[in-house]
């Protein structure tokens, strides 16, 4: 199954329970790593490109943060790719400009291990 075979389905509840996670672990009653473990195991429905929205917010543009969340980082990486969507959503100043140096860094890490 292609990464954007889901893209028409948003699951507004796994955003909602994805965005209070965010607010949890900001806070720091819940760890970082459970973010991705929410979204790496609910892939078939966090592949809509609204989602790219929380991950900007998580998202550190650095190799340790890549390294450490490396499989995260691949899922949404391949959805800006590989999504047409992508390309016509208007994420914002803050949220574009954090998604643009993702893809540009995320691209050099990933050339650097290969």
């Amino acid at each position: 199954m292609s990464v954007h075979e889901h893209t028409n389905t948003f699951d507004k509840e796994l955003f909602k329970e994805l965005a209070q996670l965010h607010n949890e672990i900001a806070t720091k009653r819940k760890k970082e790593n459970e973010f991705d473990e929410l979204i790496l195991s609910n892939k078939e429905r966090a592949q809509h490109p609204n989602f790219l929205f929380l991950f900007a917010e998580r998202v550190k543009s650095s190799s340790d943060y890549f390294s450490q969340h490396e499989e995260m980082c691949h899922f949404f990486y391949d959805i800006m790719k590989t999504n047409e969507q992508v390309k016509d959503m208007n994420f914002g100043l803050r949220a574009g400009i954090r998604l643009g140096m993702f893809e540009d860094l995320f691209e050099d890490y990933l050339s650097s291990r290969a």
